[in-house]
């Protein structure tokens, strides 16, 4: 199978193929971090919609300074930025069943578990969302880039063009804040692992 970097040249060299092949590589990933960005199902949609419109009107200017991936999720941020700064409060999280589903689908792993296991999941989903929420804006980036993500410390700075140390401080403030705001609802343990099962993998 042909390697990233030279998926990337023959995007940038006209070949449809091969931008369509990074474009269903990273939709997943994208919508999700959107997602937990903006706690909106429709806004991830049409964000990560407008992300890839982006992504395949402009790939033949990117120079490959940075990796291909930071430049896809520095998109995927400035959008969210500024849709944020567009609203003057943002959306509540809708918990209404056909978002949960359609979380769910992406997020469970595949081995189906059981009824249980799948309502713990939702759960504790929402609840993570409803923290994240509360969350500034640069908290809840690197939260879901670093832990959910599971992104390094490298390529975040990358991605948000700030030195590797502010993405080691704002993480260490952010997880503190979030325990804050979990430990209201009740959970007091085991949330930070729980948080690599909720991202997509891919």
């Amino acid at each position: 199978m042909m390697d990233e970097a030279q998926l990337v040249e023959n995007a940038r060299t006209g070949q449809p193929e091969a931008l369509e092949a990074l474009v269903r590589v990273y939709q997943k990933p994208i919508y999700n971090y959107i997602y937990r960005m903006t706690g909106n199902f429709h806004d991830a949609q049409d964000l990560t919609q407008e992300t890839f419109m982006r992504v395949c009107s402009s790939i033949q200017a990117f120079k490959g300074k940075a990796p291909f991936s930071s430049w896809v999720y520095r998109i995927a941020s400035n959008l969210c930025i500024d849709r944020s700064r567009r609203r003057q409060r943002r959306p509540a999280v809708s918990l209404d069943a056909p978002v949960g589903q359609e979380e769910l689908a992406w997020q469970l792993p595949d081995e189906a578990p059981g009824p249980d296991r799948q309502a713990e999941v939702a759960d504790l989903g929402r609840a993570i969302q409803r923290g994240l929420d509360r969350l500034s804006r640069e908290h809840r980036t690197v939260i879901v880039l670093h832990d959910m993500r599971q992104l390094t410390y490298g390529e975040i700075a990358g991605i948000l063009q700030c030195p590797v140390g502010t993405v080691k401080s704002r993480l260490s403030r952010a997880r503190a804040a979030l325990r804050d705001v979990l430990a209201e609802q009740g959970i007091f343990h085991h949330w930070l692992p729980a948080l690599r099962p909720l991202a997509v993998t891919g």
